[in-house]
């Protein structure tokens, strides 16, 4: 799962959903985005939404600052914000002060092999394949144990139960991605099987 980087205009994610025991669904997610080479921006973003809508959709949105990246581009950085994966390869933790109303320490394991669609997970985009105007690549933990618990207003809420890991890279230019909406779906289903739709809303430019 190593971040791309890339120096061109592009938004790369990674998003945890989280599926917890208790009935609450919850959803943290970094975004590093580069627009032409001239910004680059870094947001943690974090939904819950509670059993019954009980509660409003709790939704937490922060820039970062000084975040970055390590030496492998697998660990991902910013003041007080981190997302670092285990020395064996299969644990990711979570972890963020930047909004007082969703403090966040969560960890995923992972127990199912992560996959791609295809060669690499990367679809190209233009009218001539061997000069493509832009890419989009998907990778996925499909299924993870979770363990932590997210801070609130109310108090803490655990998060014990299943959850999935997408890291996602929209390699092209903003009016280029515009033209196609997509949404990732995540449903467990059994003990020990996962379900993931990529559903995309297709403009007439695309047809």
């Amino acid at each position: 799962m190593k971040w791309a980087v890339m120096d061109t205009t592009n938004v790369e994610t990674q998003t945890f959903y989280v599926m917890a025991d208790n009935g609450h669904i919850g959803m943290v997610q970094v975004i590093y985005s580069n627009v032409a080479g001239i910004r680059t921006t870094a947001q943690f973003n974090t939904r819950i939404f509670f059993p019954d809508q009980s509660k409003p959709v709790l939704f937490s949105s922060d820039p970062l600052e000084k975040y970055g990246f390590d030496s492998s581009k697998i660990n991902f950085h910013a003041q007080g914000c981190k997302v670092e994966l285990s020395e064996k390869g299969n644990t990711y933790h979570i972890s963020s002060t930047t909004n007082k109303k969703s403090v966040v320490d969560l960890k995923f394991t992972q127990t199912a092999p992560g996959f791609v669609v295809g060669k690499n997970g990367t679809s190209t985009f233009g009218t001539d394949p061997k000069k493509p105007w832009g890419s989009m690549r998907h990778a996925f933990w499909p299924r993870c144990k979770v363990e932590g618990s997210i801070i609130t207003p109310s108090g803490p809420i655990d998060f014990t139960g299943i959850g999935m890991l997408s890291h996602a890279l929209q390699g092209m230019k903003p009016h280029h991605a515009g033209q196609t909406t997509c949404k990732t779906i995540y449903k467990p289903r059994a003990d020990s099987l996962s379900c993931i739709m990529e559903l995309c809303q297709l403009s007439l430019a695309d047809i």
